[in-house]
């Protein structure tokens, strides 16, 4: 009878971890194992196998949207720092790659957030045609959307303004303060003695 439990942990080991996978997968769109998602950098690199093929891209839309009629141009950023507001990172490497992206208009009315100083832009996931050189677009290396749908939202960013800042100066005007005091003190001491 011993021996039976012992036997069955691995097993209820094995579905639990499996559970909690799949409910990581469900809870969160990215978790998706998908070879179909390309980076700007392979989409820039590979440009050639690429070209003209339908491609799934992901990033946060960056900048304005540059409306074009019925049309609109934005960059998504799938870089490094598409993560995060950039001073929140420790270390700086590397660029900062994004892709232009050409769609219909009305595929960006659920886009609430723009990627900024003061704000993280919501998570896109663009379905469309890679364009190494597009003839309808001045030549513009693009992805040409046949749909665009949102992953995450935004977020707006706290910014702490000059917190760091204003603690570097009260520390340095009480250590000036400290020292006009010693100098007063000791310039009496003198004038007594």
């Amino acid at each position: 009878m011993k021996n039976k439990k012992l036997r069955i942990w691995p097993y209820a080991i094995i579905i639990f971890v499996l559970a909690g996978v799949t409910g990581l997968m469900i809870l969160n769109p990215l978790a998706w194992a998908d070879d179909q998602v390309v980076s700007s950098v392979e989409l820039i690199e590979e440009a050639d196998q690429f070209n003209e093929q339908q491609v799934v891209y992901r990033g946060e839309i960056i900048g304005e949207v540059l409306d074009r009629g019925d049309h609109a141009w934005i960059t998504v950023n799938d870089g490094h720092y598409s993560r995060r507001p950039l001073r929140r990172y420790q270390e700086l490497k590397g660029g900062n790659e994004g892709m232009g992206i050409y769609c219909d208009l009305d595929q960006l009315e659920s886009v609430t957030f723009l990627g900024s100083y003061t704000s993280v832009g919501d998570l896109l996931e663009i379905r469309g045609t890679f364009y190494k050189a597009n003839p309808d677009h001045g030549g513009d290396l693009c992805i040409v959307a046949d749909q665009v749908s949102l992953l995450r939202e935004g977020h707006h960013v706290r910014i702490h303004r000059l917190r760091n800042e204003l603690l570097v100066a009260l520390v340095m005007a009480a250590l000036l303060a400290v020292l006009v005091y010693l100098l007063y003190w000791k310039r009496q001491q003198r004038r007594v003695a």
